[in-house]
């Protein structure tokens, strides 16, 4: 149980940095909504890590039946790392290229016309299908798959994984709920830093998490 919620905090905490663009929708929502819109929009995202988290494990425990768990494991954790690189690259080369430039989705200004449901499936969708966080969750799966082959160890892990993972999705929803209006000044000046510096924050998130996941892949691979 340790070693699973200690082999995936790493992907955790790089997935609560690679989120800082979700955290600029939150801050939309308690801001240009209301709380119960950041509530929904958290739920549907803390639901999508965990059915994706979850899959991965189950598939893993699967293949671990047959007895092939090292070189599946190694193959996969290989080819997500690259892909994480990849990202991160990518981000950092959008920073250089445009420095001035705040990173705004150009879907951000529709998040006020969204419905209550809408919200939801769209917390669901930015964690389960947005490819970083998908890419995040997969590593954080078989992460867990490899640590223990024990099912109540692997739900704490994927338990951790999401809790440490939505905390800044969830920041912004839980302070202005505490904290009301008063919350509202210190949401724009985040927000503000977030925008500025976001590709660059993410970007070596990424590539650190990258680096991490395609060693740990090839050590699997090495080993099995």
């Amino acid at each position: 149980m340790i070693r699973a919620a200690v082999d995936v905090l790493p992907i955790a905490l790089g997935l609560l940095m690679a989120s800082a663009p979700l955290v600029m929708v939150s801050m939309a929502l308690v801001i240009r909504r209301s709380v119960g819109a950041g509530w929904s929009f958290l739920l549907g995202w803390i639901l999508g890590l965990a059915i994706v988290c979850g899959v991965v494990v189950a598939v893993a425990d699967l293949v671990s039946i047959a007895g092939d768990t090292g070189t599946v494991g190694g193959v996969v954790g290989v080819v997500v790392g690259v892909i994480l690189l990849g990202l991160g690259v990518w981000k950092w080369y959008g920073a250089w290229r445009n420095p001035n430039k705040g990173e705004v989705p150009s879907w951000y200004e529709s998040i006020e016309r969204m419905r209550g449901s809408t919200v939801f499936a769209f917390g669901i969708g930015m964690a389960a299908l947005n490819p970083k966080n998908l890419f995040l969750a997969v590593a954080a799966g078989v992460a867990v798959a490899e640590a223990t082959d024990n099912i109540g160890a692997q739900v704490v892990g994927i338990v951790v994984f999401v809790l440490v993972g939505s905390i800044g999705v969830a920041a912004p929803t839980v302070a202005t709920q505490l904290a009301g209006d008063r919350a509202g000044a210190t949401l724009a000046r985040v927000d503000e830093v977030i925008t500025r510096y976001n590709s660059v924050i993410v970007g070596a998130v990424l590539i650190i998490l990258g680096a991490v996941v395609t060693t740990n892949g090839i050590d699997a691979l090495l080993a099995s």
